[in-house]
């Protein structure tokens, strides 16, 4: 039976109608009224159950929001600039780490062509990083990047492309500090090489000076062995091995500082000597008789060429 509006409805009931006519009329209205009982308590139902499914995707969407707030803070976190390009170069995400490492803030950023921004170097043309990163979905290398201040950032590059979106994740890692380091471990180790052959000549050296006093030794020894040698010539010959053995002494002791050889600290100790002792001493050990020259030894140049000599020695 077709359902009446309620106009009709109250109209049938105003009548007066037949008794017969009345009865029907009002099994009619108990009808309608029991059909739209029916009715409002499905809408009822419908309702509840939209009103379910909007609760769940309501509580769902809250749910991806606060992963997606924990996410972006996390990103925050790192050190590393984290940055969302889209197919047409534009900035979509700026992080906190870009912010730190170029000067501008992420609303700054937003929308901003990234290379054209940061006037991006890169290690080979563009045509061919693109086209590997389209053929692999990655890309990783080392870049120049200019900051807001005018510093000049080397940094790692990791380009990782979404096939879906098209969208770029980039993050850039600061090697300032790194290549700092290396520079310093570079010198660091150039300074050692030359410690290094520095002390190999130190060695060389003493090696030669060690070998020096043996000779003096030798004919002091000589001296003493002889039959004739009177006591004067025996305390001089006895003099000569004390010193000698001395000057051994000492650069044994350098020798051993083996720390101060490798530092370069190998000082040299200067004192007031007299020449003549020294000449002497010299002359002395390089004759192997027991007695020195009578006569002075003649060298071939002129007076005046040896005052000009020792005129003009520091």
């Amino acid at each position: 039976m077709p359902l009446r509006s309620d106009g009709e409805i109250l109209t049938a009931v105003i009548r007066r109608p037949e008794p017969v006519e009345c009865q029907d009329q009002l099994r009619e209205v108990n009808e309608a009224l029991m059909l739209s009982l029916v009715r409002q308590h499905e809408l009822a139902e419908e309702a509840g159950k939209l009103n379910g499914q909007l609760e769940a995707e309501i509580t769902q969407r809250r749910e991806v929001m606060r992963e997606l707030a924990e996410k972006v803070r996390l990103l925050d976190l790192s050190n590393d600039a984290i940055i969302v390009r889209g197919a047409n170069n534009r900035i979509t995400l700026w992080n906190a780490g870009a912010e730190r490492m170029y000067g501008w803030t992420a609303q700054e950023a937003a929308g901003r062509d990234l290379h054209g921004l940061m006037r991006t170097e890169f290690p080979k043309p563009m045509e061919e990083i693109v086209e590997q990163l389209h053929r692999e979905g990655s890309f990783i290398g080392e870049v120049v990047q200019t900051a807001r201040d005018g510093r000049r950032i080397p940094s790692l590059c990791r380009w990782v492309r979404d096939s879906e979106t098209g969208s770029i994740l980039t993050s850039y890692t600061n090697l300032t500090e790194r290549l700092l380091l290396e520079e310093s471990l570079q010198a660091r180790a150039a300074d050692l090489a030359q410690a290094d052959r520095s002390k190999n000549e130190f060695l060389a050296m003493l090696a030669h000076e060690l070998r020096n006093p043996l000779a003096p030794v030798r004919n002091a020894l000589e001296i003493l062995q002889t039959p004739g040698a009177d006591v004067q010539e025996r305390g001089e010959a006895y003099s000569m091995i004390l010193r000698q053995l001395g000057n051994m002494s000492r650069m044994i002791d350098d020798l051993l500082d083996v720390s101060r050889i490798t530092e370069g600290k190998i000082e040299l100790k200067c004192a007031p000597v007299a020449l003549e002792s020294i000449l002497t001493a010299v002359m002395r050990g390089a004759f192997s008789s027991r007695r020195t020259p009578p006569e002075p030894a003649p060298l071939p140049a002129g007076q005046t060429d040896l005052f000009e000599c020792g005129h003009h020695a520091p």
